[in-house]
């Protein structure tokens, strides 16, 4: 990771950098569950989970070599980048 925001990580755990590369990962990020009150959520919308990704991980460059990639919302979307 290159220009990481400590404060962001430290007090906020969400990861800001400038840049990261991932060689070799199997990283599994589990969201929590949408708010049962929200009308967005009435229907599964794919993309929604980007919005959550976004709000917990937020890189400019990503590089990602021979890795895999799970993201999932509980009782939700998931999304898995499989470069392997």
């Amino acid at each position: 990771l290159d220009n990481i925001d400590w404060m962001a990580l430290l007090y906020e755990s969400r990861v800001v950098a400038g840049h990261a590369s991932l060689i070799k990962p199997e990283v599994h990020l589990i969201l929590p569950e949408p708010k049962k009150n929200n009308p967005i959520n009435k229907k599964v919308n794919p993309f929604a989970i980007l919005d959550k990704i976004e709000a917990k991980v937020q890189i400019g460059e990503l590089f990602i070599e021979d890795g895999i990639i799970l993201i999932e919302v509980i009782k939700g979307p998931k999304i898995v980048l499989d470069m392997r």
